[in-house]
């Protein structure tokens, strides 16, 4: 009798942590999925905006989103990149209109370190800055 109850409490927990392992990763991968924003690029906050940059590489895209990662209209906007490079020195690249809600342009090098997205909206600069993943992908 004593060990029905052994085994039926160790069922029930082993049962019980499984569930919790599960739910664990269902929320740990809901986090992972909200930094890709509405086009399947990487998301950065910028104040109170977000940016979005998608790389396919020779092409990057960019996007302006709103705080709930919405697509803001690039009319009226104007877009460059600055691109980082190890040894401190620095490449700037104007962007051109993509669709009516983003920004494109091909990569000069794929050997930058970080790249510095600048939007400019009616004045007022908006910037975020992100590591180059497709270097980190070549190195592996």
């Amino acid at each position: 009798m004593k060990s029905k109850i052994i085994n039926l409490f160790r069922s029930k927990l082993i049962l019980t942590l499984f569930f919790l392992f599960i739910a664990s990763l269902i929320i740990s991968l809901a986090f992972i999925q909200y930094d890709l924003g509405p086009h399947g690029g990487t998301v950065k906050n910028a104040g109170v905006y977000n940016i979005e940059l998608k790389n396919s590489y020779p092409i990057f895209y960019v996007f302006l989103l709103d705080r709930n990662h919405m697509p803001i209209k690039n009319y009226g906007i104007t877009c460059d990149a600055k691109f980082i490079y190890q040894d401190t020195t620095s490449y700037n690249k104007a962007l051109m209109p993509y669709s009516d809600d983003g920004f494109y342009s091909e990569y000069t090098s794929s050997g930058f370190n970080f790249c510095k997205i600048n939007f400019n909206i009616r004045g007022r600069i908006v910037s975020a800055i992100f590591e180059n993943d497709i270097s980190i992908v070549k190195k592996k």
